[in-house]
């Protein structure tokens, strides 16, 4: 970051917030005649004398633990009209941090605040921009509206777009040390060789079970709230993850989008497919360390390191068993409640798991 001028404080004196505890910049006549607007995060117009060019920010009349976070005093040159450079002119008063637009310094003070004004209507989650609460709704629309113009595939973000793209250049500049396996970024890399390390950073505080990945743990925690945000318009059963309803929806579709190149089989899932392909190669890349016996899949390794651990986190609540995988469990719940939510859509038989329903349908083709 550029750094700033350092500014003239000739002629100011000190004076104490109210209540705040902190000192900030005024003239004498302004501070005697009570109209130093001590409290407002505000700029300094270029140019302007006094605390005359300040901008309020916020309202003094605003209450609260999240007003007292955010009241502080910018101070400003005296006599020779110095200001901070133009580029960055907003400056966080919590870090020191400048930014070049107000609206950025507005966004930024959140992440000291904690605040989030903008819940979302469906399940509640707040976020800290606006922004984000649009890219959020799409899990709960199915909106994707940035299409892949090699295949067709529609994402719910321009940076998803952007990352997938990469698949069709086969650029993949990034190699796996332990297995050679390439990848187009330097995060993807990072998280793939967590399944070799072993590596969970990410530990539940529920349970205790780890992930290598945030998202997953976020999923998981779902699996003790018994929180579902995301519904299937068609039959209404609810996910935790949005990724697992979009497999679920095409369940009702039929839809197969990823074809293997070798056999021509199709599958609802390009993590399915991947883990075909290896059965075509002998690919088993993901080694247990305890046993030396190797996988195709890291959730299939992820499992089977249960097995060593004796691990069972998910248990049922109706009949105490436990389980190693929270779609166990799920599975399981079944059988108390008698639900078979996978309906075949030309004959209306009913399944409890969407594999089976799978392996019926194939009766029709």
């Amino acid at each position: 970051m550029e750094e700033l001028q350092s500014l003239n404080l000739q002629g100011c004196e000190e004076v104490e917030i109210p209540g705040s505890g902190q000192q900030g910049t005024a003239t004498a006549s302004e501070s005697a005649e009570g109209n130093c607007p001590v409290g407002w995060l505000g700029t300094a117009e270029p140019g302007a004398q006094g605390h005359g060019g300040l901008k309020p920010e916020w309202n003094r009349a605003d209450e609260g633990e999240q007003w007292s976070r955010r009241r502080k005093v910018v101070r400003q040159a005296q006599g020779t009209g110095t200001t901070l450079p133009r580029e960055r002119r907003f400056v966080c008063g919590e870090c020191g941090r400048a930014f070049n637009a107000n609206a950025h310094l507005v966004k930024h003070a959140r992440t000291h605040t904690g605040e989030r004004p903008f819940p979302c209507p469906d399940c509640g989650r707040r976020f800290t921009q606006s922004a984000n609460l649009a890219h959020h709704q799409r899990l709960h629309t199915g909106e994707r509206p940035f299409p892949c113009g090699e295949c067709g595939r529609c994402f719910r973000m321009k940076a998803d777009l952007a990352r997938h793209r990469a698949s069709h250049t086969g650029e993949r500049p990034y190699p796996c040390p332990d297995c050679g396996r390439r990848f187009s970024q330097s995060s993807n890399l990072l998280r793939h060789q967590r399944a070799h390390t072993g590596e969970r950073p990410f530990q539940c505080g529920e349970c205790g079970a780890g992930f290598a990945r945030r998202a997953h743990l976020a999923a998981h925690r779902r699996t003790h709230t018994g929180e579902r945000p995301y519904q299937c318009g068609e039959c209404h059963e609810g996910f935790a993850q949005i990724a697992a309803l979009i497999h679920h929806r095409r369940l009702h579709t039929g839809e197969r989008p990823f074809q293997c190149g070798e056999c021509g089989k199709a599958f609802a899932r390009a993590a399915t497919l991947l883990h075909h392909r290896r059965l075509h190669a002998g690919e088993r890349p993901f080694p247990c360390t305890q046993c030396g016996k190797a996988f195709a899949s890291r959730a299939a390794l992820h499992q089977h390191h249960r097995g060593h651990s004796g691990l069972a986190p998910f248990p049922c609540g109706e009949c105490g068993a436990g389980f190693a995988v929270s779609s166990a469990l799920l599975r399981h719940r079944r059988v108390h409640t008698g639900e078979r939510p996978y309906v075949c859509s030309q004959c209306g038989a009913s399944f409890t798991q969407s594999s089976a329903l799978t392996r019926h349908q194939r009766l029709h083709d």
